[in-house]
């Protein structure tokens, strides 16, 4: 059976349409048989990266917040989903600070084999097509 965790990075936490459209993803993987846990960053505390290189050195993060908790379910899992608003052309400023603290993580390869998913919504910006 697969585990799946998703990260939710909008300031709505579960209540916003990022949510909405990740719970319809999720319905799929449910669907086959997959545990999925849903992890709001709205709830969480998760902090700026201080550039400490603390997490390179130890594989660490030594701040004292819920970025280690977040980090070993996901290391725990088969695969990932990360899902955002999309404000200005990027992510929100919660999923910034949590993927900059996976700096570490990137670095020493700790994610690697899993099944990554990225998941974004956006509102109209009445861009058009250059």
């Amino acid at each position: 059976m697969m585990n799946i965790v998703c990260v939710v990075g909008s300031p709505h936490g579960v209540e916003g349409n990022t949510a909405r459209l990740m719970e319809h993803v999720l319905q799929g993987a449910k669907s086959r048989g997959a545990l999925c846990e849903v992890i709001s960053l709205a709830q969480k505390q998760v902090g700026f990266c201080c550039g400490c290189d603390t997490c390179h050195r130890s594989g660490r993060c030594p701040h004292g917040d819920d970025f280690e908790e977040i980090r070993e379910k996901i290391e725990a899992a088969d695969g990932v989903i990360l899902a955002s608003p999309n404000y200005i052309f990027s992510v929100s400023a919660q999923m910034k600070a949590f993927m900059d603290r996976c700096c570490g993580v990137v670095h020493c390869m700790s994610f690697r084999g899993k099944y990554g998913l990225a998941v974004v919504t956006s509102g109209g910006g009445g861009d058009e097509p250059i």
